[in-house]
Protein backbone atom coordinates (compact mmCIF):
# COMPACT_ATOMS: atom_id res chain seq x y z
CA UNK A 1 0.00 0.00 0.00
CA UNK A 2 1.46 3.46 -0.82
CA UNK A 3 0.99 6.11 1.57
CA UNK A 4 -0.78 9.47 0.54
CA UNK A 5 -4.19 9.97 -0.83
CA UNK A 6 -6.68 8.58 -2.20
CA UNK A 7 -10.16 8.72 -3.77
CA UNK A 8 -12.62 7.74 -1.32
CA UNK A 9 -14.10 4.27 -2.55
CA UNK A 10 -17.73 5.42 -1.97
CA UNK A 11 -17.33 9.10 -3.26
CA UNK A 12 -18.02 11.77 -1.55
CA UNK A 13 -21.51 12.42 -2.22
CA UNK A 14 -21.56 16.13 0.61
CA UNK A 15 -19.14 17.84 2.04
CA UNK A 16 -21.87 18.82 4.49
CA UNK A 17 -22.85 15.56 4.83
CA UNK A 18 -19.42 14.40 5.63
CA UNK A 19 -19.31 17.15 8.14
CA UNK A 20 -21.91 15.63 9.96
CA UNK A 21 -21.12 12.39 10.28
CA UNK A 22 -17.41 12.11 10.16
CA UNK A 23 -17.95 11.47 14.43
CA UNK A 24 -20.63 9.00 13.71
CA UNK A 25 -18.22 7.53 11.40
CA UNK A 26 -20.16 7.04 8.37
CA UNK A 27 -19.27 7.28 4.77
CA UNK A 28 -15.97 7.21 2.69
CA UNK A 29 -13.36 4.37 2.40
CA UNK A 30 -9.70 5.29 1.39
CA UNK A 31 -7.46 2.86 -0.40
CA UNK A 32 -3.86 4.26 -0.93
CA UNK A 33 -1.57 6.79 1.30
CA UNK A 34 -0.32 10.25 -0.12
CA UNK A 35 -1.18 13.25 -1.65
CA UNK A 36 -3.65 13.67 -4.38
CA UNK A 37 -4.69 16.52 -6.15
CA UNK A 38 -8.33 16.79 -7.08
CA UNK A 39 -9.29 19.41 -9.75
CA UNK A 40 -13.33 20.19 -9.23
CA UNK A 41 -15.81 22.80 -9.91
CA UNK A 42 -16.13 25.15 -7.14
CA UNK A 43 -20.47 25.41 -8.18
CA UNK A 44 -20.63 21.48 -7.23
CA UNK A 45 -18.72 21.55 -3.96
CA UNK A 46 -21.50 21.92 -1.92
CA UNK A 47 -23.83 19.47 -3.74
CA UNK A 48 -21.55 17.38 -4.43
CA UNK A 49 -17.90 16.53 -5.91
CA UNK A 50 -17.47 16.76 -9.73
CA UNK A 51 -13.93 16.38 -10.51
CA UNK A 52 -11.98 17.16 -13.91
CA UNK A 53 -9.07 14.95 -12.92
CA UNK A 54 -6.88 13.34 -10.57
CA UNK A 55 -3.05 13.99 -9.80
CA UNK A 56 -2.11 10.66 -7.57
CA UNK A 57 1.40 10.99 -5.78
CA UNK A 58 0.93 7.92 -4.44
CA UNK A 59 2.28 4.46 -5.82
CA UNK A 60 2.08 1.11 -5.01
CA UNK A 61 4.68 -1.34 -4.23
CA UNK A 62 6.46 -3.53 -6.85
CA UNK A 63 5.87 -6.72 -7.04
CA UNK A 64 9.58 -7.61 -6.61
CA UNK A 65 9.71 -5.93 -3.43
CA UNK A 66 10.81 -8.07 -0.54
CA UNK A 67 13.16 -6.38 1.99
CA UNK A 68 13.14 -3.16 3.60
CA UNK A 69 10.12 -1.21 4.60
CA UNK A 70 7.10 -1.71 2.74
CA UNK A 71 5.17 1.52 2.76
CA UNK A 72 5.74 5.23 2.42
CA UNK A 73 5.65 7.25 5.50
CA UNK A 74 6.13 10.90 6.77
CA UNK A 75 10.02 10.92 6.69
CA UNK A 76 11.83 8.30 5.59
CA UNK A 77 14.91 9.18 7.61
CA UNK A 78 13.13 9.74 10.66
CA UNK A 79 11.62 6.63 10.46
CA UNK A 80 15.19 5.06 10.04
CA UNK A 81 16.62 6.99 12.51
CA UNK A 82 14.00 6.07 15.12
CA UNK A 83 14.37 2.18 14.46
CA UNK A 84 18.27 1.90 14.46
CA UNK A 85 17.86 3.46 18.04
CA UNK A 86 19.93 6.44 17.06
CA UNK A 87 19.20 9.84 18.73
CA UNK A 88 17.27 12.45 16.09
CA UNK A 89 20.16 15.00 17.25
CA UNK A 90 22.71 12.84 16.14
CA UNK A 91 22.51 13.90 12.16
CA UNK A 92 26.33 12.30 11.02
CA UNK A 93 24.41 9.14 11.34
CA UNK A 94 21.52 9.49 9.30
CA UNK A 95 23.36 8.44 5.80
CA UNK A 96 24.58 5.47 8.17
CA UNK A 97 21.51 3.69 8.70
CA UNK A 98 19.61 4.44 5.86
CA UNK A 99 17.17 0.71 5.35
CA UNK A 100 16.07 0.56 1.57
CA UNK A 101 12.71 2.36 0.98
CA UNK A 102 10.97 1.70 -2.10
CA UNK A 103 8.43 4.41 -2.03
CA UNK A 104 8.45 8.17 -1.71
CA UNK A 105 7.88 9.68 1.76
CA UNK A 106 5.19 12.68 2.21
CA UNK A 107 8.77 15.15 1.42
CA UNK A 108 9.78 13.70 -1.24
CA UNK A 109 6.02 13.55 -2.73
CA UNK A 110 5.98 17.35 -1.91
CA UNK A 111 8.75 18.11 -3.99
CA UNK A 112 7.51 15.57 -6.94
CA UNK A 113 4.48 17.82 -6.85
CA UNK A 114 5.90 20.98 -6.57
CA UNK A 115 7.65 20.30 -10.06
CA UNK A 116 4.75 18.66 -11.66
CA UNK A 117 2.45 21.56 -10.72
CA UNK A 118 5.20 24.20 -12.33
CA UNK A 119 5.23 22.06 -15.60
CA UNK A 120 1.34 21.81 -16.24
CA UNK A 121 0.81 25.57 -15.52
CA UNK A 122 3.54 26.12 -18.06
CA UNK A 123 1.80 24.43 -20.50
CA UNK A 124 -1.91 26.59 -19.06
CA UNK A 125 -3.54 22.29 -18.66
CA UNK A 126 -4.78 23.52 -15.28
CA UNK A 127 -7.33 26.71 -15.50
CA UNK A 128 -7.54 29.27 -12.92
CA UNK A 129 -11.15 28.02 -12.33
CA UNK A 130 -9.87 24.62 -11.36
CA UNK A 131 -7.06 25.68 -9.39
CA UNK A 132 -9.88 27.46 -7.56
CA UNK A 133 -11.78 23.98 -6.89
CA UNK A 134 -8.79 22.01 -5.92
CA UNK A 135 -9.11 19.93 -3.43
CA UNK A 136 -5.92 18.28 -2.03
CA UNK A 137 -6.11 15.00 0.04
CA UNK A 138 -3.49 13.41 2.40
CA UNK A 139 -3.54 10.51 4.42
CA UNK A 140 -0.03 9.19 6.12
CA UNK A 141 0.04 7.53 9.43
CA UNK A 142 -0.69 3.94 8.84
CA UNK A 143 2.96 2.51 8.01
CA UNK A 144 4.47 5.44 10.34
CA UNK A 145 2.30 3.45 13.32
CA UNK A 146 2.77 0.48 12.15
CA UNK A 147 6.86 0.98 12.29
CA UNK A 148 6.62 3.19 15.93
CA UNK A 149 4.83 0.56 17.21
CA UNK A 150 7.72 -2.07 17.29
CA UNK A 151 9.77 0.73 19.64
CA UNK A 152 8.95 1.68 22.97
CA UNK A 153 6.36 3.55 23.92
CA UNK A 154 8.72 6.58 24.52
CA UNK A 155 10.48 6.14 21.46
CA UNK A 156 7.23 6.02 19.63
CA UNK A 157 5.48 8.80 21.08
CA UNK A 158 8.80 11.32 20.38
CA UNK A 159 8.51 9.95 16.63
CA UNK A 160 5.09 10.56 16.39
CA UNK A 161 5.29 14.31 17.51
CA UNK A 162 8.09 15.21 15.05
CA UNK A 163 6.07 12.84 12.07
CA UNK A 164 2.84 15.37 12.54
CA UNK A 165 5.58 18.38 12.96
CA UNK A 166 7.06 17.39 9.47
CA UNK A 167 3.53 16.66 8.08
CA UNK A 168 2.56 20.10 8.93
CA UNK A 169 5.72 21.90 7.45
CA UNK A 170 4.72 20.04 4.30
CA UNK A 171 1.20 21.44 4.03
CA UNK A 172 2.33 24.86 4.86
CA UNK A 173 4.69 24.48 1.87
CA UNK A 174 1.99 23.50 -0.56
CA UNK A 175 -0.12 26.75 0.93
CA UNK A 176 2.88 28.56 0.17
CA UNK A 177 3.09 27.74 -3.69
CA UNK A 178 -0.79 27.86 -4.17
CA UNK A 179 -2.06 30.89 -5.29
CA UNK A 180 -5.54 30.90 -3.84
CA UNK A 181 -6.90 29.12 -0.57
CA UNK A 182 -5.95 25.73 -0.25
CA UNK A 183 -8.42 23.44 0.40
CA UNK A 184 -7.95 19.88 2.05
CA UNK A 185 -8.61 16.74 3.47
CA UNK A 186 -7.01 14.67 5.99
CA UNK A 187 -7.64 10.97 6.98
CA UNK A 188 -7.09 10.33 10.59
CA UNK A 189 -5.03 7.14 11.59
CA UNK A 190 -6.77 4.16 11.81
CA UNK A 191 -6.07 0.89 14.30
CA UNK A 192 -3.57 -0.95 12.30
CA UNK A 193 -3.89 -4.09 14.73
CA UNK A 194 -7.74 -4.55 13.07
CA UNK A 195 -5.84 -5.19 9.70
CA UNK A 196 -5.76 -8.67 8.38
CA UNK A 197 -1.90 -8.10 8.09
CA UNK A 198 -1.18 -7.35 11.69
CA UNK A 199 -3.03 -10.99 12.99
CA UNK A 200 -0.85 -12.74 9.93
CA UNK A 201 2.88 -11.21 10.85
CA UNK A 202 1.97 -9.73 14.01
CA UNK A 203 -0.12 -11.51 16.60
CA UNK A 204 -0.81 -14.90 14.56
CA UNK A 205 0.55 -17.89 15.46
CA UNK A 206 3.89 -17.37 13.43
CA UNK A 207 3.79 -13.78 14.27
CA UNK A 208 6.21 -11.35 15.86
CA UNK A 209 4.17 -9.69 18.93
CA UNK A 210 2.56 -13.26 20.05
CA UNK A 211 2.30 -11.18 23.57
CA UNK A 212 0.40 -8.44 22.02
CA UNK A 213 2.84 -5.94 23.35
CA UNK A 214 3.00 -3.98 19.76
CA UNK A 215 -0.40 -4.13 19.66
CA UNK A 216 -0.55 -2.33 22.94
CA UNK A 217 1.40 0.16 21.72
CA UNK A 218 -0.30 0.98 18.44
CA UNK A 219 -3.71 1.52 20.42
CA UNK A 220 -2.18 4.25 22.13
CA UNK A 221 -0.09 5.77 19.24
CA UNK A 222 -3.53 5.80 16.82
CA UNK A 223 -4.62 7.66 20.20
CA UNK A 224 -1.75 9.94 20.23
CA UNK A 225 -1.29 10.57 16.62
CA UNK A 226 -5.10 11.52 16.18
CA UNK A 227 -5.32 13.72 18.85
CA UNK A 228 -2.14 15.58 18.07
CA UNK A 229 -3.79 15.69 14.22
CA UNK A 230 -6.58 17.56 15.48
CA UNK A 231 -4.38 20.03 17.69
CA UNK A 232 -2.11 21.48 14.99
CA UNK A 233 -5.48 21.08 12.31
CA UNK A 234 -6.61 23.75 14.68
CA UNK A 235 -3.95 25.78 15.23
CA UNK A 236 -3.24 25.58 11.19
CA UNK A 237 -3.80 28.82 9.01
CA UNK A 238 -2.88 27.52 6.01
CA UNK A 239 -6.20 27.26 4.52
CA UNK A 240 -9.67 25.04 4.93
CA UNK A 241 -8.79 21.38 6.49
CA UNK A 242 -11.44 18.81 6.90
CA UNK A 243 -10.51 16.01 9.33
CA UNK A 244 -12.09 12.86 8.56
CA UNK A 245 -12.94 10.33 11.08
CA UNK A 246 -11.38 7.36 9.54
CA UNK A 247 -10.73 5.17 12.31
CA UNK A 248 -14.79 5.25 13.58
CA UNK A 249 -15.59 4.67 10.15
CA UNK A 250 -13.79 1.51 10.01
CA UNK A 251 -14.71 0.30 13.42
CA UNK A 252 -18.27 0.86 12.82
CA UNK A 253 -17.88 -1.58 9.83
CA UNK A 254 -16.52 -3.67 11.73
CA UNK A 255 -19.07 -3.35 14.51
CA UNK A 256 -21.89 -3.68 12.33
CA UNK A 257 -20.85 -6.49 10.25
CA UNK A 258 -20.38 -8.42 13.78
CA UNK A 259 -23.20 -7.59 15.51
CA UNK A 260 -26.00 -8.81 12.46
CA UNK A 261 -24.25 -12.17 12.05
CA UNK A 262 -24.96 -12.86 15.91
CA UNK A 263 -28.71 -11.07 15.16
CA UNK A 264 -28.11 -8.03 17.62
CA UNK A 265 -28.22 -4.33 17.82
CA UNK A 266 -26.78 -1.82 19.87
CA UNK A 267 -28.92 1.42 21.21
CA UNK A 268 -28.03 3.66 17.97
CA UNK A 269 -29.48 0.78 15.71
CA UNK A 270 -26.63 -0.49 14.63
CA UNK A 271 -26.50 -3.74 13.70
CA UNK A 272 -30.15 -4.18 12.66
CA UNK A 273 -29.53 -3.71 9.03
CA UNK A 274 -27.34 -6.12 7.07
CA UNK A 275 -23.69 -4.80 6.73
CA UNK A 276 -22.33 -4.25 3.25
CA UNK A 277 -19.37 -6.55 3.96
CA UNK A 278 -19.53 -10.67 4.11
CA UNK A 279 -16.05 -10.60 5.64
CA UNK A 280 -14.43 -7.76 7.41
CA UNK A 281 -11.21 -10.07 9.25
CA UNK A 282 -9.54 -11.34 6.09
CA UNK A 283 -8.35 -9.49 3.07
CA UNK A 284 -9.56 -10.85 -0.51
CA UNK A 285 -5.88 -11.16 -1.63
CA UNK A 286 -4.02 -13.96 -0.26
CA UNK A 287 -0.39 -13.70 -0.87
CA UNK A 288 2.82 -15.82 -0.49
CA UNK A 289 5.86 -15.72 1.64
CA UNK A 290 7.10 -12.82 -0.28
CA UNK A 291 5.70 -9.29 -0.05
CA UNK A 292 3.88 -8.29 -3.26
CA UNK A 293 3.81 -12.54 -4.18
CA UNK A 294 0.09 -12.93 -4.98
CA UNK A 295 -0.95 -15.69 -4.77
CA UNK A 296 -5.00 -16.23 -5.09
CA UNK A 297 -8.14 -13.65 -5.30
CA UNK A 298 -11.31 -14.36 -3.95
CA UNK A 299 -14.34 -14.64 -6.19
CA UNK A 300 -15.90 -11.96 -4.86
CA UNK A 301 -13.95 -8.51 -3.90
CA UNK A 302 -16.88 -6.47 -3.00
CA UNK A 303 -17.81 -8.58 -0.11
CA UNK A 304 -14.41 -8.02 1.44
CA UNK A 305 -13.76 -5.05 3.86
CA UNK A 306 -10.13 -5.16 3.39
CA UNK A 307 -8.81 -6.58 -0.01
Amino acid sequence: MANILSILRHGIRSLQKMQRRARSGQNGYATRYGLFRIGCKQRLIIVQISCTHHDNFARSLPHSWDTGYSGAVVDSNLLNITMMNTTLSNSSSIAECVIAEPLADLKTQVQQWLKFEKQQYDNSRVKQVERNGTIFTMWFSLWDLWYYSEKTIEEAEVAVIKSLDILFEQLDLIAENWPSEMKIIIHEAIDTTFLPGWHSVRTGPRGSDPHGECQRSAVLLVEQWNRALDMRAIRWNGGSMYIYNTNEWLLDQVREQQLYTSHLSDANGMGANQSPWNNVRSGCVKTGKKLGETMTQCSDPNAFLFW
